[in-house]
């Protein structure tokens, strides 16, 4: 009875934190910029705050209720909420305002600098890619990550673990859904979805059996015969990367295409 009253406390707390989440989505939702840019900073504060309670009270939740349905109910919860806390906080931080550079300090006889046509230039925001299992998609999904997330110097493991969660969905987020959040496992995490996912043979596969597989196109459809196309060349490319000899059978590839 005890351990009952204490995880409907504990459940409600982990609501009051959600809420908190919902709010700020919605807030985002309607934000102008001329109005809202000031709450910006403070409300990225409390998202943290909030964040570190919402994981407290969730690990406390688990360990006072391992029914076997309790646990798969909270790991889905625990998915769902950190894909919420993860896009808040990106769009919380892609409208924070830019800090104005620091002044230099020229010498007595340096001349003043022109400044740059680009330097109000707003580059667009690159959103997290997302993978569902699609071995079509994973060498895509595997570079962009690499590059945005993996590869930096300035994220920690454990966020690079949050983000790696954030990015899959589907059959590719089970993969990995039983390995806790730590800094030592984000290595473990990656390469389970590497090894599983980079398997050569099954991506020059999967991409033959694209090229074998196109629909009939209807005549005189320019818009699907544009998609056919690109979508061809997409499987090419791949192909080549993976070490097939494409040009080599560039003949039968083009009768398939035609036909």
């Amino acid at each position: 009875m005890a351990d009952e009253k204490r995880l409907k406390a504990k459940e409600a707390k982990r609501r009051n934190a959600i809420d908190v989440f919902k709010r700020m989505d919605l807030f985002l939702a309607g934000y102008v910029p001329e109005q809202h840019q000031r709450e910006v900073a403070p409300r990225l504060d409390r998202l943290e705050k909030v964040w570190e309670i919402f994981e407290i009270v969730q690990d406390e939740c688990e360990e006072l209720d391992d029914a076997e349905e309790s646990v798969k109910t909270n790991l889905e919860l625990r998915g769902q909420v950190e894909a919420l806390y993860f896009r808040v906080k990106a769009g919380l931080i892609a409208k924070m305002p830019a800090k104005p550079p620091a002044p230099a300090n020229p010498g007595p006889s340096s001349a003043p600098v022109a400044p740059s046509p680009l330097a109000n230039v707003k580059l667009p925001t690159i959103s997290l890619p997302e993978f569902d299992g699609d071995f079509n998609t994973w060498l895509t999904f595997h570079d962009t990550f690499l590059s945005m997330i993996h590869s930096s110097t300035e994220i920690s493991q454990v966020q690079k673990f949050h983000y790696l969660r954030a990015a899959l969905k589907g059959e590719a987020a089970n993969a990995i859904q039983s390995i806790t959040i730590t800094a030592n496992n984000y290595a473990v995490a990656w390469d389970t979805l590497v090894n599983r996912y980079s398997n050569m043979a099954i991506l020059r596969k999967k991409h033959i059996r694209a090229l074998l597989k196109y629909p009939k196109i209807p005549h005189n459809n320019v818009d699907a015969l544009h998609k056919v196309v690109d979508e061809f060349q997409r499987h090419t490319k791949v192909l080549e990367q993976l070490g097939e000899p494409v040009a080599q059978f560039c003949s039968i590839l083009i009768e398939l295409l035609e036909d």
